[in-house]
């Protein structure tokens, strides 16, 4: 059995120097590389990038004047929030991370959904009177 650092270095060697065959990639979990996600901004930007940097992602209504609907805001990509067009819960459902979030709603009834690995503690609003 080779040790894990030379498991790794190989695989790491093979991917620079000609790829890696894609009936292998399922070994390269322990690298803890992970295939990119695609999704377009609203202003019509590509976007490659790896889900499992996604912390949060909320939605809010569009300005007046645009057209009817909300853009959703994704927290946690390079460049800070990335705004698009797919509702939450259709990004959600469609880079299967629905189950490693949790709903929350701010004070102002704004439904945000973070990653909830990302949460360190919850506590209540102490009202003073």
């Amino acid at each position: 059995m080779d040790h894990p650092a030379k498991t790794a270095f190989i695989a790491l060697a093979c991917i620079l120097l000609g790829g890696y065959p894609e009936a292998a990639a399922d070994d390269l979990l322990d690298l803890g590389t992970r295939d990119l996600a695609r999704m377009k901004t609203v202003s019509g930007i590509a976007l490659a990038f790896d889900p499992g940097k996604i912390t949060m992602v909320y939605a809010l209504p569009r300005p007046i004047g645009s057209a009817r609907g909300t853009i959703t805001n994704v927290i946690g990509l390079a460049g800070g929030p990335q705004e698009i067009g797919e509702t939450v819960d259709g990004l959600l459902e469609r880079l299967d991370l629905k189950p490693y979030f949790i709903t929350l709603t701010l004070p102002d009834g704004i439904p945000l959904w973070l990653k909830a690995s990302a949460v360190s503690f919850i506590r209540a609003i102490e009202h003073q009177d």
